[in-house]
């Protein structure tokens, strides 16, 4: 929703920009700074403050670019007032805010197709599946890693789901080896949560979701 918000914001500038290039409008040069200003020092602080956590959330991230998009708005008011004052330039500040779309649009779209991703149940970026496949099947007791399905639910929570041939013997193997394999995707690939399925011989195929 955030990110839709940004497209909306780049269409709001884009029409108010181009209905100021072809019938531009006195400015009360007094009152337009001060908003200006005031807008910047809040968007600004704001910004400031979100910036830590945008790396690690698209909602936080989306509305990190919306404060900067407001920020960089309100510099643009505020150069956009000082040459008209000085050159009459009344078309600059129209500029800049086509400016203020390009960056909107630069950010949005890289958020917009990770959140598509995410909703389509993709393949976490960072996580090698071939590399995941062989590192379990490096640990004693496996034999295959097939079926396999990785996805996440957000940036940070990643999940999967496979098959595992072992040649555990036992109930209580099988479960000293669950707990290795959920150690490992945890500590080495960042995965949450896993659902294994495990097989004393291969069901068929080498099956490795990649979307």
């Amino acid at each position: 929703m955030n990110t839709l918000l940004l497209f909306g914001v780049a269409a709001y500038l884009v029409r108010e920009a181009t209905e100021r290039f072809f019938r531009p409008s006195p400015l009360r040069l007094e009152v337009a700074l001060l908003v200006a200003v005031v807008g910047l020092l809040g968007n600004f602080g704001s910004a400031v403050l979100l910036f830590s956590s945008s790396r690690e959330s698209l909602s936080i991230r989306s509305a990190f670019v919306h404060l900067v998009a407001d920020t960089l708005s309100s510099c643009a008011l505020v150069l956009g007032v000082g040459m008209t004052r000085s050159l009459g330039w009344t078309w600059l500040d129209a500029l800049v805010g086509l400016g203020v779309v390009v960056f909107v649009l630069r950010e949005a779209f890289p958020l917009f197709w990770r959140t598509i991703h995410i909703l389509m149940q993709g393949t976490p970026p960072r996580i090698q599946p071939e590399a995941l496949k062989k590192r379990l099947e490096a640990i004693a007791g496996v034999e295959n890693v097939h079926h396999l399905h990785l996805w996440s639910l957000n940036e940070r929570e990643h999940y999967a789901e496979f098959h595992v041939v072992t040649t555990c013997a036992t109930l209580q193997e099988v479960g000293v080896l669950r707990r290795e394999i959920a150690a490992i995707l945890w500590k080495e690939f960042g995965i949450h949560h896993s659902t294994i399925q495990f097989e004393c011989q291969s069901c068929g195929g080498d099956l490795i979701v990649q979307e």
